[in-house]
Protein backbone atom coordinates (compact mmCIF):
# COMPACT_ATOMS: atom_id res chain seq x y z
CA UNK A 1 0.00 0.00 0.00
CA UNK A 2 1.45 3.47 -1.14
CA UNK A 3 1.55 6.11 1.47
CA UNK A 4 -0.89 8.98 1.31
CA UNK A 5 1.47 11.17 2.90
CA UNK A 6 4.97 11.54 4.82
CA UNK A 7 5.96 13.99 8.20
CA UNK A 8 9.00 15.55 8.18
CA UNK A 9 9.74 18.15 11.32
CA UNK A 10 10.87 21.20 11.70
CA UNK A 11 12.06 24.12 14.14
CA UNK A 12 11.68 27.68 14.28
CA UNK A 13 13.04 29.73 17.23
CA UNK A 14 11.03 33.24 18.10
CA UNK A 15 12.06 35.61 21.10
CA UNK A 16 9.61 35.25 24.08
CA UNK A 17 8.15 39.07 24.86
CA UNK A 18 6.89 39.68 28.05
CA UNK A 19 3.00 40.87 27.96
CA UNK A 20 3.52 44.04 30.26
CA UNK A 21 -0.19 45.18 31.15
CA UNK A 22 1.33 48.37 32.78
CA UNK A 23 2.63 51.61 31.55
CA UNK A 24 7.00 51.65 32.14
CA UNK A 25 6.37 54.48 34.33
CA UNK A 26 4.36 52.32 36.62
CA UNK A 27 7.00 49.37 36.45
CA UNK A 28 9.35 51.69 37.52
CA UNK A 29 7.17 53.16 40.31
CA UNK A 30 6.76 49.41 41.65
CA UNK A 31 10.72 48.45 40.80
CA UNK A 32 12.35 51.12 43.08
CA UNK A 33 9.82 51.74 45.62
CA UNK A 34 10.33 47.64 46.62
CA UNK A 35 13.83 47.81 45.62
CA UNK A 36 15.30 46.54 48.75
CA UNK A 37 12.92 43.66 48.66
CA UNK A 38 14.00 42.79 45.35
CA UNK A 39 17.86 42.88 46.97
CA UNK A 40 16.17 41.02 50.03
CA UNK A 41 14.89 37.99 47.79
CA UNK A 42 17.69 37.75 44.66
CA UNK A 43 18.39 34.00 45.55
CA UNK A 44 15.04 33.20 45.28
CA UNK A 45 14.39 35.60 42.42
CA UNK A 46 17.84 33.69 40.57
CA UNK A 47 15.92 30.34 41.28
CA UNK A 48 12.37 31.44 39.78
CA UNK A 49 13.49 30.80 35.97
CA UNK A 50 10.26 33.14 35.77
CA UNK A 51 11.56 36.04 37.35
CA UNK A 52 14.90 35.62 37.13
CA UNK A 53 14.29 35.93 33.23
CA UNK A 54 11.65 38.40 33.55
CA UNK A 55 12.24 42.07 31.00
CA UNK A 56 10.65 44.74 32.72
CA UNK A 57 12.81 46.87 29.64
CA UNK A 58 14.03 49.68 32.64
CA UNK A 59 17.30 48.34 32.66
CA UNK A 60 18.65 49.23 28.76
CA UNK A 61 22.04 50.18 27.84
CA UNK A 62 23.44 50.97 24.48
CA UNK A 63 23.02 53.69 21.88
CA UNK A 64 23.33 54.33 18.03
CA UNK A 65 24.45 53.17 15.88
CA UNK A 66 22.66 49.57 17.63
CA UNK A 67 19.92 48.80 20.07
CA UNK A 68 20.15 48.17 23.45
CA UNK A 69 20.75 45.66 25.58
CA UNK A 70 18.32 45.03 27.57
CA UNK A 71 18.82 43.09 31.09
CA UNK A 72 17.16 40.33 32.45
CA UNK A 73 15.79 41.29 36.19
CA UNK A 74 18.17 38.43 37.84
CA UNK A 75 21.36 38.99 36.04
CA UNK A 76 20.74 42.90 36.78
CA UNK A 77 20.40 41.94 40.61
CA UNK A 78 23.15 39.78 40.41
CA UNK A 79 25.35 42.39 38.40
CA UNK A 80 24.49 44.93 41.50
CA UNK A 81 25.55 42.87 44.49
CA UNK A 82 28.68 41.97 42.49
CA UNK A 83 30.21 45.59 42.41
CA UNK A 84 28.95 46.29 38.71
CA UNK A 85 26.94 49.43 37.31
CA UNK A 86 27.43 50.76 40.57
CA UNK A 87 29.16 54.13 41.63
CA UNK A 88 29.22 56.49 44.79
CA UNK A 89 26.49 58.80 45.24
CA UNK A 90 26.85 62.16 46.57
CA UNK A 91 25.85 61.14 49.77
CA UNK A 92 28.76 58.37 50.16
CA UNK A 93 26.30 55.45 49.33
CA UNK A 94 26.07 53.11 46.48
CA UNK A 95 24.01 54.31 43.69
CA UNK A 96 22.94 51.61 41.32
CA UNK A 97 22.71 52.40 37.33
CA UNK A 98 19.96 51.29 35.70
CA UNK A 99 20.40 52.41 32.28
CA UNK A 100 22.87 54.39 30.16
CA UNK A 101 22.55 55.60 26.29
CA UNK A 102 23.84 57.87 24.10
CA UNK A 103 25.99 57.31 21.05
CA UNK A 104 28.53 54.62 21.05
CA UNK A 105 30.26 56.11 17.68
CA UNK A 106 31.44 60.00 19.19
CA UNK A 107 30.68 58.61 22.90
CA UNK A 108 28.40 61.40 24.01
CA UNK A 109 26.50 60.53 26.83
CA UNK A 110 22.66 61.02 25.89
CA UNK A 111 21.46 59.83 29.61
CA UNK A 112 23.03 57.78 33.00
CA UNK A 113 20.16 56.79 35.16
CA UNK A 114 21.09 55.56 38.69
CA UNK A 115 19.30 55.36 41.91
CA UNK A 116 20.47 55.68 45.62
CA UNK A 117 18.21 53.49 47.65
CA UNK A 118 19.80 55.43 51.21
CA UNK A 119 19.25 59.37 49.35
CA UNK A 120 15.56 57.15 47.38
CA UNK A 121 16.75 59.71 44.54
CA UNK A 122 17.83 59.13 40.93
CA UNK A 123 20.04 61.09 39.37
CA UNK A 124 21.61 61.70 35.79
CA UNK A 125 25.19 61.78 35.44
CA UNK A 126 26.37 61.57 32.71
CA UNK A 127 30.28 60.27 32.73
CA UNK A 128 32.14 60.80 29.26
CA UNK A 129 32.93 56.98 27.86
CA UNK A 130 30.13 55.50 30.42
CA UNK A 131 28.29 54.08 27.17
CA UNK A 132 30.80 52.22 25.31
CA UNK A 133 31.31 50.36 28.86
CA UNK A 134 27.37 49.78 29.99
CA UNK A 135 26.91 48.42 26.48
CA UNK A 136 29.86 45.88 26.78
CA UNK A 137 29.35 44.96 30.07
CA UNK A 138 25.32 44.26 29.16
CA UNK A 139 26.39 42.37 26.13
CA UNK A 140 28.46 40.37 28.37
CA UNK A 141 26.35 40.01 31.26
CA UNK A 142 23.21 38.57 28.56
CA UNK A 143 25.67 36.02 27.28
CA UNK A 144 24.34 32.82 27.15
CA UNK A 145 20.54 34.03 28.64
CA UNK A 146 17.95 32.72 26.67
CA UNK A 147 14.08 34.37 26.81
CA UNK A 148 12.82 32.09 24.21
CA UNK A 149 10.99 29.71 22.76
CA UNK A 150 10.78 26.90 20.59
CA UNK A 151 8.54 25.78 17.91
CA UNK A 152 8.69 22.32 16.87
CA UNK A 153 6.38 21.44 13.80
CA UNK A 154 5.37 18.29 12.80
CA UNK A 155 4.28 18.83 9.05
CA UNK A 156 2.43 16.53 6.64
CA UNK A 157 3.12 16.85 2.93
CA UNK A 158 0.13 14.90 0.88
CA UNK A 159 1.38 13.01 -1.79
CA UNK A 160 -0.35 11.89 -4.95
CA UNK A 161 1.27 9.23 -7.58
CA UNK A 162 1.30 10.15 -11.21
CA UNK A 163 2.57 8.24 -13.72
CA UNK A 164 4.77 6.26 -11.49
CA UNK A 165 6.35 9.40 -9.68
CA UNK A 166 5.34 10.83 -6.37
CA UNK A 167 3.69 14.65 -6.52
CA UNK A 168 4.40 16.64 -3.10
CA UNK A 169 1.78 18.92 -2.64
CA UNK A 170 1.52 21.83 -0.23
CA UNK A 171 3.09 21.47 3.60
CA UNK A 172 0.14 21.32 5.82
CA UNK A 173 1.39 21.54 9.48
CA UNK A 174 -1.05 18.88 11.80
CA UNK A 175 0.25 19.99 14.94
CA UNK A 176 2.71 21.97 16.95
CA UNK A 177 4.80 21.22 19.94
CA UNK A 178 5.94 24.40 22.55
CA UNK A 179 9.36 23.98 23.75
CA UNK A 180 10.07 26.48 25.91
CA UNK A 181 13.74 26.70 26.41
CA UNK A 182 13.20 28.16 30.48
CA UNK A 183 9.66 28.07 32.27
CA UNK A 184 9.02 31.34 31.27
CA UNK A 185 5.48 32.64 32.07
CA UNK A 186 4.23 36.36 31.48
CA UNK A 187 4.40 38.28 34.50
CA UNK A 188 4.04 41.89 34.96
CA UNK A 189 5.75 43.93 38.15
CA UNK A 190 2.80 43.90 40.16
CA UNK A 191 2.28 39.98 40.09
CA UNK A 192 6.08 39.99 41.00
CA UNK A 193 5.94 41.93 43.90
CA UNK A 194 2.65 40.36 45.05
CA UNK A 195 4.90 37.15 44.61
CA UNK A 196 7.81 38.18 46.70
CA UNK A 197 6.07 39.85 49.63
CA UNK A 198 4.13 36.18 49.85
CA UNK A 199 7.57 35.12 50.77
CA UNK A 200 8.47 37.39 53.91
Amino acid sequence: MRPSSKLIESETVCEYNNKETSDKTQTAALFFENFDLFFQKSTLIASTPSINLYNSHLFVFGGYPVRGVSVYLGPMLRAWQEGQFTDICDCGKTEYIYTCGGSLTSGTVGWRHSYCPDCKKHYNHKKPGSVGVYFKSADNLMSGYSNIKKMKHLVEIPLEYKYGKVIEHNLKAIYSEVLIIEPVETLTMETIVATLKETE
